[in-house]
Order: C-alpha cells, then sequence, then structure tokens
C-alpha cells in the first residue's frame, strides 16, 4: 500500500510538472511545440498503466490537460486561418 501511495503521488506530481512546462512553453511564445507536446503527453498518460478506475485524482488532471489542449489547438487554428 505505500509503494502504491508513492508511486500515485510521484505520477501525479509528474503530471503537474509536465504540465506547467507545457503552460510555459505557451507563454514564451513556444505554441507549436507546446501543443504537439502536450498532445502527445495526454495520449500517453490517458493509455498508462498507473491509471487506477477508483482515483479521480488522475482523471481530473487529464481531463483538465485535454481541455486545454483543445484551446491550444483552437488558437492554434484561429492564428494559421487568420495568416
Amino acid at each position: 500500500m505505500i509503494l502504491y501511495l508513492y508511486i500515485h503521488t510521484s505520477w501525479l506530481i509528474v503530471l503537474q510538472v509536465t504540465f506547467a512546462y507545457m503552460k510555459h512553453l505557451w507563454q514564451v511564445g513556444q505554441r507549436k511545440v507546446a501543443f504537439d507536446t502536450l498532445s502527445k503527453f495526454v495520449r500517453t498518460q490517458s493509455k498508462s498503466v498507473y491509471l487506477d478506475p477508483e482515483d479521480c485524482d488522475g482523471d481530473k488532471l487529464l481531463a483538465r490537460y485535454a481541455y486545454v489542449l483543445a484551446r491550444y489547438a483552437l488558437c492554434i487554428s484561429v492564428i494559421c486561418n487568420s495568416v
């Protein structure tokens, strides 16, 4: 049980740090890199073995990341269409 809590907590920290880095990339203007990396991250983590059906924290974070990914996609498409 203690090992599970350690792995679970570590995984949540990795999710949060990775997301913070993606937001930083977006804010400094590296939008395509941020979008591509976040897209790959969401796809990979949604298939992760660490997802527990009884755990809501990981699911909430991934849902939030998918939402931000959709916002990034919309912003990129608006920018591309306006050029």
